[in-house]
């Protein structure tokens, strides 16, 4: 009797054994990827399970927008190839996107897609957040929708206290910062053939892999021509990041266009130039309204407008609060001549504790000197420039290597692709002349959709 008894307990120990491995196998993958242990056939039990009704196969979403790099049409034919993918994936437009029914799929793929709201960038922010994996592509979200206001540098929680912003993912929901920048782990300065001017589809590198047995580069060849357009990024050294893909271009790249562009925020006037009271505080941009035309302003100048270019009225907030604050102790800190709230533009306020916190007024094409030296200063003299926060009046060296691959998150389930992979297997590659058919780098695909699902 006590040795049935002892077998019983026996069994259900081992039974019990048995479901906290497989709960343990689950979670981990789930976190990290079902490949993270190495047992056979693992990730066709881990999406066997999860996606029984689907046949096994994850669920693959597509959105996309107006406009941008990107071409959703083909992503969704070539996933649906039973001869490279045979996947699922369904197509949806932004505007129809919620976060309810993003967290119904397993890898959401964003392109096609440039201009974006703030709101519609964090929900994709919220569903990585909940364990959903993202592909972020090109240049998508980097147009901001009529009302959308910039992030400054002092607004980010333990930001610095620069009172300036470059990066059009750099955003603000009311009072909430939603750094999509440092979420993706990089900067966005440009599109390629808009910077250079391309013609046709250039060969624009060779790519480079730190680490070829990553799933999202594996069997890549060395030195693999790059072709075509593709967002120049920075990556960010404040984020957890990897960089699994770069270009290298063999020699500098020289742009005669400008990276900082007005079309980061398309209202037609900012905040500080728009004849309205943003704030409804009773004051009006940085010069103040004249409404009877006599030429004085009868209602007075908003104190939360650092210059006719800011997008903000008010709710700044000071990065120091002494009674010496730089911005009020009659000293010219950052020597540009310029003392004080409100004469030096880099005050926010008065009791603002950082003359040197912004670029605004001291950018190539405003700061008063002949940076390219051709005989024309500053906008709107220079040709060259195309706004006063232009830091650019003529040509600017790009560098020769630029991140392609950047991963980021636990079990790096975010992504961001400066090419859209679709472009590589599109009709727009060029032809090899050494045997007359059209390059098609296929494994690039095949290891996004893969290395992001397993």
């Amino acid at each position: 009797m006590n040795g049935e008894k002892n077998t019983s307990k026996d069994l259900y120990h081992l039974g019990l054994l048995i479901a906290l491995i497989i709960i343990l196998w689950f979670v981990t993958s789930w976190f990290f990827g079902c490949k993270i242990i190495p047992v056979p056939y693992s990730c066709d039990a881990y999406w066997g399970i999860t996606r029984f009704p689907e046949g096994g196969k994850a669920r693959v979403l597509i959105v996309f927008g107006k406009g941008g790099l990107g071409n959703h049409q083909l992503l969704e034919e070539t996933l649906q190839n039973p001869s490279n993918f045979g996947a699922r994936p369904e197509s949806m437009q932004l505007s129809k996107v919620t976060i309810g029914n993003l967290q119904s799929y397993d890898l959401v793929i964003v392109e096609e897609a440039r201009k974006m709201s703030t709101a519609e960038l964090k929900m994709f922010m919220d569903y990585a957040s909940l364990g959903g994996r993202l592909v972020w592509t090109g240049d998508a979200g980097t147009e901001l929708e009529t009302g959308d206001q910039l992030l400054y540098e002092y607004e980010r929680p333990n930001g610095t206290d620069e009172n300036k912003n470059t990066n059009p993912w750099a955003r603000k929901l009311g009072n909430q910062a939603v750094a999509f920048d440092q979420f993706i782990s990089v900067n966005y300065v440009g599109n390629f053939c808009t910077l250079i001017n391309c013609n046709g589809v250039p060969q624009t590198g060779a790519f480079s892999a730190p680490d070829r047995t990553h799933p999202l580069v594996k069997a890549i060849r060395p030195n693999l021509k790059m072709f075509g357009n593709f967002a120049v990024v920075d990556t960010r050294k404040d984020s957890y990041s990897k960089e699994v893909l770069s270009a290298d271009t063999q020699s500098d790249i020289i742009s005669n266009n400008d990276t900082y562009s007005d079309t980061y925020n398309p209202k037609q006037f900012p905040e500080c130039s728009d004849q309205k009271d943003n704030d409804n505080d009773g004051r009006i941009d940085w010069n103040g309204l004249d409404t009877t035309g006599d030429g004085t302003p009868d209602i007075a100048p908003d104190p939360g407008c650092t210059s006719p270019q800011d997008d903000t009225e008010g709710g700044t907030t000071p990065a120091g609060t002494g009674q010496n604050a730089q911005c009020e102790d009659s000293l010219d800190n950052d020597r540009d001549g310029k003392i004080d709230y409100p004469l030096d533009s880099c005050c926010v306020n008065a009791k603002w504790d950082n003359e040197e916190s912004c670029t605004e007024n001291l950018t190539q094409c405003s700061n008063g000197n002949d940076d390219d030296k051709d005989g024309q200063i500053d906008y709107p003299n220079d040709p060259g420039c195309i706004s006063t926060a232009d830091n650019s009046e003529g040509a600017r060296n790009l560098g020769k290597n630029f991140p392609i691959i950047v991963t980021t998150g636990i079990g790096e389930k975010v992504a961001y692709y400066s090419i859209p992979p679709e472009f590589f297997v599109s009709d727009q590659m060029p032809i090899d002349p050494t045997t007359g058919e059209r390059y098609s780098y296929m494994s690039l695909l095949q290891n996004m959709y893969y290395g992001m699902i397993q």
